[in-house]
């Protein structure tokens, strides 16, 4: 009766954790979860992504923003309240379309398989003081008598795609280790840094004393097509997956590691100058021919900056690093966290707690955010699965669609798979 008693105790044990396994079965982007209890199929993939943050403006300004809509003077003043010494704005579009083969085996291993990626990124980044914010959305009179020093700003975009071929090792623990390398050409790179920008206004406006030293890296913004391109580079990367017992699991990992060659134009500015207005010697010399344009063009002239001709240098890629452990609660849940970073930007390190929760067709989860160019935001994601086909969609930064005035950052993902 003892034996009878374990032997059941035993099965029920086993239908109980394979039942859990079986729920990261279900979706084939999981197929690298150490959960999984079964192999899983080949399978396409297509998704994308946009988001926007920035960790002093609210969304009432980041949605004109990335609309290029009219900025009222009400929402400037309401953000430069907030803006401090350094203030952080980021941004990503992104795309990828994704073979992974679960099917063909490589070199006749049955633990070694293969995958193709292709994708596009067009990164944002940018650091900013509290002074030059105001600068450039309410003017110098504020600083009438009065030095405004903005120095220490910097912008960086970066437009590339890429095509990685990779390759899968799935270890007898289920823990698993994929790495894919393969050319990156780049679209557009846009870099400005400002090491020293400040103004000094007399009283009245009578005149101005600028001290600068800024110097800019630029492509040429001729790309219509994906076929218009200005450097070439590589891109890899890397990832494992593993377990630490049977209810927890961990992921290490970075993407876009690598390198663009860029033709680009260099400018510099590094100056001292003053302007005091121009010289109208009578009200008769308006009607001059030209004389708008003349004092247009003196006006002009002291802010051009040096062009030295156009030289190959390279930068390195916005790589995305992450780190995360999964630990499973109870027999449909999931809870997680993650540290991730956009490397090689201003992008400070994020930490996100999650918890994920699975129903019979379709799974939740939800995520509390902290860090990044934000300050703090509330994601959801939402996967549905219908026979071969399985669609995600995720929402960024809830908390600013119901307090825009309030929260920062704003976005979305988008995704599909098939499976063969």
């Amino acid at each position: 009766m003892i034996r009878i008693t374990k032997l059941l105790f035993f099965v029920l044990l086993a239908q109980s954790v394979q039942a859990q396994d079986s729920l990261w079965n279900r979706y084939p982007d999981m197929y690298k979860n150490p959960f999984r209890t079964v192999m899983g199929s080949s399978y396409v993939q297509v998704g994308g992504e946009v988001w926007l943050n920035g960790n002093t403006l609210n969304n009432d300004f980041l949605y004109k923003l990335y609309n290029r809509s009219d900025l009222s003077n009400d929402v400037i003043e309401a953000n430069a309240q907030k803006t401090k010494m350094k203030n952080l704005v980021g941004g990503e579009v992104s795309w990828e379309l994704a073979y992974h083969n679960l099917k063909y085996k490589v070199l006749k291993k049955d633990s070694l398989f293969w995958n193709l990626r292709y994708g596009f990124r067009d990164h944002t980044s940018a650091n900013f003081s509290d002074v030059l914010f105001r600068l450039i959305g309410q003017g110098n009179k504020q600083y009438e008598g009065d030095t405004a020093d903005a120095s220490g700003f910097n912008f960086i975009k970066q437009r590339f795609d890429y095509f990685e071929l990779g390759i899968t090792k799935i270890f007898s623990n289920r823990s698993n280790l994929s790495v894919s390398v393969g050319p990156a050409r780049g679209m557009r790179y846009s870099e400005v840094n400002g090491q020293r920008f400040s103004l000094y206004t007399e009283s009245y406006g009578t005149g101005m004393y600028w001290d600068v030293n800024v110097n800019a890296r630029l492509t040429p913004a001729l790309e219509s097509t994906l076929a218009d391109f200005h450097g070439m580079g590589m891109s890899a990367s890397v990832e494992f997956n593993g377990l630490l017992s049977a209810n927890g699991a961990y992921s290490v990992g970075v993407k876009n590691f690598g390198f663009i060659s860029w033709t680009a134009d260099n400018y510099t500015k590094v100056d001292t100058f003053q302007y005091n207005g121009w010289n109208l010697p009578s009200w008769s010399d308006l009607n001059t021919e030209g004389a708008g344009q003349a004092a247009y063009d003196s006006v002009e002239q002291m802010f051009v900056p040096k062009k030295d001709s156009a030289v190959r240098s390279s930068s390195a890629l916005p790589a995305y690093f992450y780190a995360a452990y999964t630990m499973k609660v109870g027999e449909k849940g999931a809870a997680g966290f993650k540290y991730d970073q956009v490397l090689f930007t201003e992008m400070l390190p994020r930490f996100t707690f999650s918890y994920q929760h699975f129903f019979k067709k379709f799974y939740t989860q939800s995520e509390l955010v902290f860090g990044g160019y934000g300050r703090m935001n509330i994601n959801q994601q939402l996967g549905y699965r219908v026979n071969r086909h399985t669609l995600m969609l995720k929402v960024y930064g809830l908390d600013g669609i119901i307090r825009p005035t309030q929260a920062s950052g704003f976005g979305g993902a988008l995704s599909y798979s098939v499976m063969f």
